[in-house]
């Protein structure tokens, strides 16, 4: 024992006598043995083995693995059922587009043959107008050569008229 304990155990027998010193010091060892006990117990008993962690790992590698087929399974399903959607987008928007080609073309030839109408009715305008502006410059040419001749005639009076006047 160390000096303060010896001194510690002079004063309590001192005061308490030998009986109380004794029945002090196997009270304070008893219950350091059984603060010891449960600390050992509660702390080492925690303590895993090498056969404990060979087993945790064991059963950590059948998880992982039991984890993996999951996830495996997991995404081979949602690859095939992304594949099944695109196919099937694919398709809608295949069937989509041709409906959109068949509508654009239904329509271009609804264009056509109206631009084609308009045409073949604007060729008939021209050509009637055509005729009205031949007719009329005809008449404006009949009425050139008849005014012309009626002042060539009238000029050839003027002339024979103050020549013989003279």
């Amino acid at each position: 024992m160390n000096r303060e304990r010896m001194n510690l155990i002079r004063i309590l027998k001192g005061s308490i006598g030998e009986q109380g010193t004794k029945a002090l010091t196997g009270y304070v060892s008893l219950t350091l043995k059984e603060n010891n006990e449960s600390m050992y117990n509660t702390h080492f008993k925690n303590l895993t083995t090498k056969e404990d962690l060979a087993n945790f790992r064991g059963t950590m590698k059948t998880e992982f693995a039991d984890f993996r087929s999951e996830m495996r399974t997991g995404f081979a399903d949602f690859r095939s059922e992304m594949k099944t959607d695109f196919a099937n987008f694919r398709s809608e928007i295949k069937t989509e587009l041709n409906n959109f080609r068949s509508e654009m073309k239904t329509d271009l030839n609804d264009v056509r043959s109206e631009v084609k109408s308009d045409f073949s009715r604007l060729e008939l305008g021209m050509a009637k107008m055509r005729g009205e502006l031949e007719v009329k410059i005809s008449d404006t040419r009949s009425d050139i050569v008849r005014w012309m001749f009626a002042g060539f005639v009238t000029l050839l009076l003027l002339i024979l008229g103050l020549y013989f006047k003279k």
